[in-house]
């Protein structure tokens, strides 16, 4: 039996266990953890441990892509990093510029609805191999309401990190 992956993050913010952990170090604003880490003391300073974060990250990208009408530049930045992809290489994938994908994840310009979409396939074709149904992929995303700004939560379980519901 192998020991679960750990990382530590310095600098996070800490609150209480019964509050939700604020996780900013992937990049998004809007994600909280209920549970999965672990406050620690590192040096004198506050330090947050949370575990499994590979599978951590691939729940919020395919909560981010199952939930959200149109992507914002924090987050095509969070989908191409876990891609591994360049702003050149996911701007040829969807057609643009790597200067066009870095103004989309500056905030200075709204990707388009047809290149979300796209980015949104190409994530879950990725990660998501088994079962892929293209069609409904695509029918599902184009049912998505408006862009929200709501908090995302999520929960460590017994068959790794979900979406809070």
């Amino acid at each position: 039996m192998t020991n679960p992956q750990v990382y530590v993050f310095r600098g996070a913010e800490i609150s209480d266990n019964a509050e939700p952990l604020h996780y900013t170090q992937c990049g998004l604003d809007d994600i909280f953890l209920i549970n999965g880490f672990r406050r620690l003391q590192v040096g004198g300073e506050e330090s947050v441990a949370i575990q499994e974060v590979e599978g951590l990250q691939k729940a919020i990208a395919l909560n981010v892509v199952r939930n959200k009408a149109l992507l914002n530049g924090k987050e095509v930045r969070f989908l191409r990093k876990l891609l591994d992809f360049t702003q050149a290489e996911i701007g040829l994938w969807l057609g643009y510029t790597s200067q066009q994908v870095a103004r989309w994840e500056k905030g200075e310009g709204k990707i388009n609805p047809s290149a979300d979409k796209l980015l949104r396939v190409i994530y879950t074709a990725s990660f998501h191999e088994k079962g892929l149904n293209i069609l409904e992929t695509i029918r599902e995303l184009a049912e998505l309401d408006a862009q929200t700004n709501e908090r995302q939560f999520f929960r460590e379980t017994d068959e790794g990190w979900k979406a809070a519901a």
